[in-house]
């Protein structure tokens, strides 16, 4: 389960285009999570890209 953690409002943002179905599912996931979207896809690429060993 992902930790619920501060998302900086002053960095730079990105858009997603999501399908109908693939958002209702996302919107499920994090409200289980106690998340934002914007919270578990920060995580997600942070996790990704900075946690992971090269």
């Amino acid at each position: 389960m992902l930790k619920k953690k501060s998302v900086r409002r002053d960095g730079k943002m990105i858009h997603v285009r999501l399908d109908e179905k693939l958002h209702k599912k996302l919107k499920i996931k994090v409200a289980k999570n106690d998340l934002t979207i914007q919270e578990w896809v920060y995580q997600v690429i942070e996790n990704e890209l900075l946690n992971k060993k090269k």
